[in-house]
């Protein structure tokens, strides 16, 4: 043999080792365990039921186990004891120590001592008390045997292991608008614009509550529902219903300009007990709407009273409270909507508007209220006349109108704003704008600006109330 050959010859004898070192080592990492299946007893969307978890040991290495643990992909494990799971081996049951579950989908079952496996032995688990996935279709259910060191030393996982039907929680369909993990774009609170909620479900008599991304406070209850295909019950097919949530139903959510916010939905079976099928889903919002929304607690909100009393008798009773905040505004920027949870500014906003008001009419007592430092009109539930009764423009003036229902709305002009500028808005209850101000500001005359004025005055005020209508004084 040439020198070139054996050259040739050594290579090949070289490549073949390393191929069989390499073959060996992935030969020796293939799973042992087969692929495991799950058996719920009851396998309805959001049933509370046991599940059997079972897989085969395929393997010669007689490994001793220890610890099982099960990662579902969705499900609700959380709650679950010792006293709860059961473990068999090659059909001997095993003593079970402890049971520690991690978010909600993870469970590690703990075996009193460990047992040594051999070659085609099952390994089956029941769990008592799994709330399963609240959507109808397969889930992961990967399995992960581990040893008396801790060691991991065989997994699986688990794929399409477990199939969930549709049950008494209404399963959220694949072309809902609004899912978990959804991105609403284009949100602007029209009530032109909405979106939909569709669900399978065995009932008609469904509610979706639309919430704070921490589920604190509901935005809005949906219960308006669209049969798109009614439930059988006779052939146990579940029916296709729709919610529809408008955008206008959505402007008490804090949300700034070009922001997005995260909801929590929660979409109910109001005939069955069973858990509401809960989600998250982001609203995107556009640079047309800005939403200011006032907590309890907010300290935006500044109340102060001003009340008068003599002996422990209140002759002149007043509270004054304000919002006051910037905005993030862009030349797009037309609305303003604002909200409040905070019971006393709202209390004196209700106080601020008189009994006898219509729709339309000037709000005497909440209009020194500014936007970009200049007062406006403030109107009743709807837009109105300014003092020289010309109504006023959408698209050319900046108002305010006070709702009984909130959000209030501020209206902004065509060009009160522009790109990457901010805005102040105030709104402030029962502080009667200076006279001279009403002049500047809003074009009042004199007898006018002093008739708004006098209204705010201890015992002048008072008295004028003998001889006109809070209407027509404290309304401006």
């Amino acid at each position: 043999m040439t020198p070139q050959l054996k050259r040739v010859a050594t290579l090949f004898l070289t490549l073949a080792l390393v191929t069989s070192v390499f073959a060996g080592a992935f030969a020796g990492s293939a799973a042992a365990i087969t692929a495991p299946t799950v058996t719920a007893t009851d396998d309805g969307t959001g049933a509370t039921t046991d599940h059997t978890i079972s897989t085969d040991y395929d393997n010669t290495d007689s490994p001793s186990l220890k610890e099982i643990t099960l990662n579902y992909q969705a499900g609700n494990l959380s709650g679950l004891t010792a006293s709860d799971a059961t473990v068999s081996v090659a059909g001997t049951s095993q003593t079970v120590s402890a049971v520690s579950v991690s978010g909600e989908t993870t469970v590690t079952v703990t075996l009193d001592s460990t047992v040594t496996l051999s070659d085609t032995e099952t390994i089956e688990v029941t769990l008592s008390g799994v709330e399963n996935p609240h959507n109808a279709g397969s889930y992961d259910v990967g399995v992960d045997l581990i040893d008396g060191t801790g060691t991991s030393f065989d997994s699986a996982p688990g794929t399409d292991a477990l199939t969930i039907v549709v049950g008494d929680t209404p399963s959220v369909t694949a072309t809902s608008d609004l899912s978990e993990g959804t991105n609403v774009t284009g949100y602007n609170g029209s009530a032109d614009m909405a979106e939909t909620i569709e669900v399978e479900a065995y009932t008609d008599n469904l509610e979706a509550d639309i919430m704070t991304a921490d589920g604190s406070r509901t935005l809005t209850t949906v219960n308006d529902v669209t049969a798109v295909s009614a439930a059988d019950s006779g052939t146990s097919t579940p029916g296709t219903y729709q919610l529809e949530v408008n955008h206008s139903e959505l402007r008490t959510l804090e949300m700034g300009v070009n922001e997005m916010t995260d909801l929590q939905v929660a979409v109910e079976n109001l005939d069955a007990g069973a858990p509401a099928n809960d989600f998250n889903a982001t609203l995107e919002n556009t640079d047309e709407v800005s939403q200011l929304h006032i907590a309890a607690d907010d300290t935006r909100a500044e109340i102060e009273d001003n009340s008068i009393s003599v002996f422990n008798r209140t002759l002149w009773d007043r509270t004054d409270a304000e919002i006051d905040d910037t905005r993030d505004v862009t030349g797009n920027t037309s609305t303003i909507y604002v909200s409040a949870e905070n019971e006393t500014f709202s209390d004196e906003v209700d106080a601020a508007i008189p009994d006898s008001a219509e729709a339309g009419d000037r709000l005497g007592l909440m209009m020194s209220s500014s936007v970009d430092e200049g007062l406006v009109y403030v109107f009743y539930d709807e837009p109105g006349d300014d003092v020289t009764g010309s109504e006023v423009d959408p698209v050319d003036d900046t108002y305010i109108v006070l709702n009984d229902n909130e959000p209030h709305m501020i209206n902004l002009a065509d060009g009160t704003t522009q790109d990457g500028g901010t805005l102040d808005v105030s709104l402030v209850a029962n502080d009667a704008p200076s006279p001279g101000d009403l002049r500047d500001d809003l074009d009042y005359g004199w007898v006018d600006s002093f008739a708004v004025f006098q209204y705010s005055i201890p015992f002048v005020g008072a008295g004028l109330i003998l001889i006109g209508s809070r209407r027509r004084l404290g309304g401006a």
